[in-house]
């Protein structure tokens, strides 16, 4: 049977265990379901209503926008026939000077053979690739001096060609983008070993261009792409290394940032009691410092997360659970630490590696939080059921299977396939 065909037959299944989304009503077994999302559930046109007018118009998508959002996010393409390949054609012209401007030496170096060149798109000068990522980190360091000292002139700072000043693209994150293609493409169903070997060594050899950059944030981008390629490309052990450098570099950005905040705070002091000189050289030590501070946005929650999986991956439960905990849920007594899907992800991973460690329990409570963020994620009931399942409350499990098999991803045939084999 058919993907489509066999999650037709569900209609109804399991409705028994699921209550109606209208406001403050728990009626079980509802026989309506929104026909544009087939999310919510209702017992009565009354409650679908009210539902509606409270809550549910701000959330409702139309299921066939879904499966179509769903088919161009796995294309990798934004959808369309052939737009793949185009993307990948112009990524690629972006480093080839074949079809540039014959121009026969660098216009930063100025020597006659041109290392690796790469071609700027629009204008078709062809510069190294090494001197053309200092040349735009020397650029970029002098837009981020201009915004400190309140300048408003953009063009002043703008990445351009260093030959004729057109605006060009960033070619760092031009490479990063074209390592993270490389590393799809590696993925996609139907290729032999040879060619995902060959689209992770050109993911790999594009990753190595940026990584050793001077750009301070840009080597952060760069780290935490490589690590999420490495995941990708199903080396969670090399991926587990390149978190734990960046998330050292992280941790010491904080260190750094603290230590600034109580040089301003004692250059405070010292002016409030007339030493000016002494707090205006503490003020430029503490500018010196700054220059040299970064830190991961969000507390670093994404590369924590990250790691977690890396260590899953190795099955390397205890090791995911402590950065789970230690890492991640401590730090979520600030309300500034973390958004709702990072959580979810977070209750999520918890509840996966206190399944696969005995405590069944534990994993119950976590999953459950995970649901509660998000009902329809895929596969967020799974290890609920499955601890159920395994501390003997059968009939809890059969439960939870049949509200995933209501609320998970009514767009996504697939995942419906999964649940319903489970």
């Amino acid at each position: 049977m058919a993907a489509r065909e066999m999650a037709s037959s569900t209609v109804g299944v399991g409705r028994e265990y699921i209550t109606c989304d209208g406001p403050n009503c728990n009626e079980v077994n509802p026989p309506k379901r929104c026909s544009k999302c087939k999310c919510t559930y209702y017992c009565s046109v009354q409650c679908q209503k009210a539902h509606w007018k409270h809550e549910h118009k701000a959330d409702c998508r139309d299921i066939d926008w879904m499966r179509e959002q769903q088919v161009a996010n796995l294309r990798g393409d934004g959808g369309g026939n052939g737009e793949e390949e185009g993307g990948a054609a112009d990524v690629s012209a972006v480093s080839s000077g074949a079809d540039a401007e014959a121009n026969t030496c660098c216009y930063i170096c100025l020597e006659d053979t041109i290392k690796d060149p790469f071609a700027i798109p629009g204008c078709g000068h062809v510069c190294c690739f090494s001197c053309l990522q200092r040349w735009q980190g020397f650029v970029k360091n002098g837009r981020r001096t201009a915004t400190r000292a309140g300048s408003t002139d953009a063009t002043a700072s703008s990445v351009t060609c260093p030959a004729c000043r057109a605006v060009a693209p960033d070619i760092e994150q031009t490479i990063l983008e074209k390592a993270r293609l490389h590393a799809a493409r590696a993925n996609r169903h139907g290729l032999g070993e040879g060619e995902r070997q060959q689209y992770r060594e050109l993911a790999m050899a594009e990753l190595e261009k940026v990584t050793g950059s001077n750009d301070a944030s840009l080597q952060f981008h760069a780290l935490f792409s490589k690590a999420g390629i490495l995941l990708l490309l199903n080396r969670p052990h090399d991926a587990s290394a390149v978190l734990e450098e960046l998330i050292g570099l992280h941790e010491s950005g904080t260190q750094t940032a603290d230590r600034i905040e109580r040089m301003l705070d004692r250059a405070k002091e010292l002016e409030d009691s007339g030493q000016e000189e002494e707090a205006e050289r503490i003020v430029e030590e503490a500018g010196m410092l700054a220059g040299k501070c970064k830190r991961l946005d969000n507390h670093g929650f994404d590369a924590y997360e990250r790691l977690a999986r890396a260590k899953e991956m190795m099955e390397d439960w205890e090791g995911a659970k402590g950065v789970y905990i230690e890492r991640m849920l401590k730090k979520m007594t600030d309300p500034t630490v973390g958004t709702p899907p990072q959580q979810r992800m977070m209750w999520m991973g918890l509840s996966r590696c206190m399944y696969h460690l005995g405590e069944y329990d534990k994993a119950i409570n976590a999953g459950t939080a995970a649901i509660e963020m998000n009902r329809h994620f895929p596969q967020v009931h799974k290890y609920v059921a499955l601890s159920q399942r395994a501390s003997g409350d059968l009939e809890a499990a059969r439960r939870t299977m049949a509200r995933a098999v209501n609320y998970e991803t009514p767009w996504d045939d697939e995942n419906k396939l999964k649940v319903l084999e489970l």
